[in-house]
């Protein structure tokens, strides 16, 4: 393969990076100076050490490369980097989702509204700007409601009112919504044309009075009903919204009256669910996604089925000060362990999970099924002592 052919990656992380040289792809990464890292600059052909969100300029300096280079693409899989390089890419003419998608994914209150009236696809749901305009919507549809920041991310500031009582702190605007009661899920999609490939589905385990994930389990414990249900909403749900190309993230409750989406994203799911998916199929996503926006081919290979069971669960410790944090080393080695980390020290803070940011390690480990790879995580958290007070 020429490498005269080059994808544009901003923002990117060391693993993009790798997926685009295996397959024979120049690499032009675009970040902010104090991002780029030694790992991913290593990986590139060029660099371009700029504010991306400056979209015009880094346009101008994208443009002034392809002079002498076959750029074929750009691609963003942060959640930062999603609109400025779908505005970068509609000015250099590149394929990627139409601007106003990628904001309507991004901003959950244009997602709502898109899908106003639609009775598969609508929740009640409203932006509110100060607590009288949040009573209003609460007299209309009572309690319980969710609360959340309309283009947030990794469950920062989201509430729940299940009392009718606002709390206190509350920083608006926010997106007031019914909350959807029932199992939830993630699912993992892969599009060219319009045309959408489900690659699997996830379930999400959260923390105790939180809405931050605790952990992850691939595949999803579904019957083949619930399953052919959940594909066909979500694949219908991306119609609806508009997504054409790439990856998206999708996470949906499963409630008496069906699936509900409550929102999506044009990349893939965090907290190492590509690599869930990776272990237990081994269908490496990051690398379908650069081949298909290099233009190497036009079509999503086929996802194998599940050969095994992988999860991911995050260490659980009560709010304190760090007084004992040793046992990782050796619980890393133990069997079905897939990878472990430990992000804290004696003398850590350790907060209550408000945020994925909050979360203080995890383990990942797979299994013949879920029972297995599910104990096999929880022996390794076991043989990590984290004692906090």
């Amino acid at each position: 393969m020429s490498r005269d052919r080059h994808l544009v990656l901003i923002g990117p992380h060391a693993a993009l990076c790798e997926r685009a040289r295996r397959a024979g792809v120049g690499v032009i990464v675009v970040d902010t100076p104090g991002r780029l890292t030694p790992e991913v600059i290593a990986l590139a052909d060029h660099v371009i050490a700029t504010d991306y969100t400056d979209v015009t300029r880094t346009a101008e300096l994208i443009a002034a490369l392809g002079r002498d280079l076959d750029i074929v693409g750009a691609l963003s899989l942060t959640e930062f980097g999603l609109i400025p390089v779908a505005r970068i890419s509609e000015l250099l003419g590149l394929p990627d989702n139409p601007v106003e998608v990628v904001k309507r994914v991004r901003d959950k209150d244009l997602m709502r509204r898109r899908l106003a009236g639609d009775d598969r696809f609508s929740v009640p749901a409203a932006l509110v700007s100060d607590r009288n305009e949040l009573d209003r919507f609460l007299a209309e549809h009572p309690a319980p409601v969710v609360v959340k920041p309309h283009d947030g991310a990794g469950s920062m500031g989201v509430r729940l009112i299940d009392d009718g009582r606002i709390p206190d702190g509350l920083a608006y605007p926010l997106l007031a919504e019914t909350y959807l009661d029932g199992r939830e899920y993630s699912v993992e999609a892969l599009s060219v044309g319009g045309a959408h490939t489900i690659i699997g589905i996830t379930e999400k385990v959260l923390f105790d009075d939180s809405f931050v994930e605790q952990g992850h389990h691939f595949p999803a414990p579904l019957s083949d009903v619930d399953r052919a249900l959940v594909h066909t909403y979500v694949r219908d749900f991306l119609d609806r919204i508009g997504l054409r190309d790439g990856l998206s993230h999708t996470e949906v409750i499963l409630t008496r009256e069906g699936p509900r989406a409550v929102e999506t994203h044009t990349r893939n799911g965090g907290d190492h669910i590509t690599d869930l998916v990776q272990m237990a199929t081994g269908f490496d996503m990051l690398d379908a996604a650069v081949r298909i926006r290099a233009g190497l081919t036009a079509e999503v290979p086929a996802v194998p089925e599940p050969a095994r069971a992988a999860v991911i669960r995050y260490f659980a410790p009560p709010a304190g000060t760090v007084r004992e944090a040793y046992g990782a080393a050796a619980a890393r080695y133990l069997p079905g362990v897939a990878d472990l980390q430990l992000t804290v020290r004696p003398g850590d803070e350790v907060r209550p999970p408000r945020s994925s940011l909050d979360r203080v390690g995890y383990v990942m480990a797979v299994g013949a099924d879920l029972d297995e790879a599910r104990g096999h995580a929880e022996t390794a958290m076991e043989a990590v002592v984290l004692t906090v007070e």
